[in-house]
C-alpha cells in the first residue's frame, strides 16, 4: 500500500489515509465515496453511505417502512406506462438504488428487477420502487462484516431456482 502511495504521489496531487490493524501507522477507520470502512479486532466492516437511502426516502415521502424489499410476483400488475416526467424520476431514483445496491445486498434482487424496466417504467414499476423505499426507511442502514478466516478447503453450495418469482425467467 506504501508503494502504490509513493507512485501515486509522484504523478498526482492526492490525499491518502490508509486503513489498517497497524494502530501505530493506520488509522482505525476511512471514508470511501463516503462509505465508511472500519478495520475492526474481528476483521472489517464496510457501511453504504446513507444519504442515498436517506434521498430515497425524502423524495417519495415515505412515513411507513415494510420489513422486506419486495414480494413474490403472481402477476404482472398495473402495465399502464408512467408519463415523461414520472418515468425520469423513477429511472433517477432506481439508478440511485442501483448505486445504493452494491454495498446492500439486501437490496439488490429487487433493485434488479427494478432496472429491468427502466426503459419503459409502469406503475407497477413504480410500485415496486415504492415497495424497496419503504423497507430502506425500516433499514436505513447495513454495515457488511468480514471476519477473519481460517483457509477453506471445501465449499458446499446450495441454490433455489423458482428465481424469486420472477414470471420472466420462467420456462
Amino acid at each position: 500500500v506504501r508503494w502504490m502511495k509513493e507512485k501515486l504521489e509522484k504523478a498526482f496531487e492526492i490525499k491518502t489515509e490508509i486503513v489498517g490493524h497497524d494502530d501505530q501507522e493506520y488509522k482505525a477507520e476511512g471514508k470511501v465515496l463516503n462509505r465508511l470502512i472500519k478495520a475492526e479486532a474481528w476483521g472489517w466492516s464496510l457501511e453504504a453511505d446513507p444519504r442515498h437511502a436517506e434521498l430515497l426516502i425524502e423524495d417519495l415521502k415515505v412515513e411507513k417502512g415494510f420489513s422486506t424489499p419486495g414480494v413474490e410476483e403472481r402477476d404482472e400488475g398495473d402495465e399502464t406506462p408512467l408519463d415523461g416526467s414520472s418515468g425520469t424520476m423513477y429511472r433517477s431514483m432506481v439508478a440511485r438504488a442501483n448505486y445504493l445496491a452494491t454495498d446492500r445486498p439486501d437490496i439488490g434482487f429487487a433493485v434488479k428487477e427494478l432496472c429491468k424496466t427502466m426503459s419503459k417504467p409502469t406503475a407497477a414499476s413504480w410500485a415496486k420502487l415504492i415497495r424497496v423505499v419503504k423497507y430502506l426507511k425500516n433499514n436505513p442502514c447495513m454495515i457488511l462484516r468480514f471476519e477473519f478466516q481460517k483457509p477453506v478447503h471445501e465449499l458446499d453450495v446450495f441454490s433455489h431456482a423458482n428465481w424469486a418469482g420472477c414470471k420472466l425467467q420462467e420456462g
